[in-house]
């Protein structure tokens, strides 16, 4: 997709008060994810996140850093042989109504004023990252340049379409035939959210 702006930017909007609020809930949804023994470490798609690659078997000394690295020297790492990693930072998520009624009337200026005029309807949950000394997150594209596959319901799938049984969570659902569920998102065929089904994903 060729837009005529990249990127739009308000020279001022949150208040401070508005921004200490959101620091202050992001930081007590990470602490309460630890109490109930979740990760904070953010993840990638491809898994080359920190975490994801020490989770894979690699050890903290094959690992490359591409914090205050150039595209070009990433690249150059890559094709040597390196196990760069594009990603170590810790998360929570806040589906929060208040936040969102504060930052969605932005979205839908930028979205008007570069011209864009995307049919944007919906909000994923908002991921507050935190960055602690030597963390990062790398050079990354964060949208998708396809739709999402279809919606497939996990609990009433689509009529006539055939379906296994798998259990998560203690939960048994019915996924499409001969597809595991895939935590890599671009290796599925169906979308299992369903404000994602058949949109594309795009970070305003």
């Amino acid at each position: 997709m060729i837009l005529n702006n990249d990127y739009y930017w308000f020279k001022s909007a949150l208040t401070d008060d508005q921004c200490d609020e959101i620091i202050l809930r992001g930081e007590r949804e990470m602490r309460l994810a630890q109490e109930r023994g979740e990760s904070i470490d953010a993840m990638t798609f491809g898994r080359n996140d920190k975490a994801g690659m020490l989770e894979s078997g690699l050890s903290e000394d094959e690992l490359v850093t591409q914090g205050n690295k150039t595209n070009q020297a990433i690249k150059k790492d890559k094709s040597e042989g390196n196990k760069t990693f594009t990603r170590d930072t810790h998360i929570s998520w806040l589906g929060d109504e208040e936040i969102y009624s504060w930052v969605h009337p932005y979205l839908r200026e930028a979205n008007r004023a570069a011209g864009w005029n995307f049919e944007w309807d919906w909000s994923e949950v908002l991921q507050f990252t935190k960055y602690n000394k030597h963390q990062f997150y790398g050079w990354h594209a964060d949208a998708s340049p396809t739709p999402y596959p279809p919606y497939w319901n996990v609990r009433n799938p689509p009529e006539g379409e055939p379906f296994d049984i798998i259990e998560v969570s203690g939960e048994e659902i019915k996924v499409p035939k001969g597809e595991q569920l895939s935590s890599n998102v671009g290796d599925r065929k169906w979308s299992y959210k369903p404000n994602h089904g058949g949109k594309i994903r795009s970070c305003l």
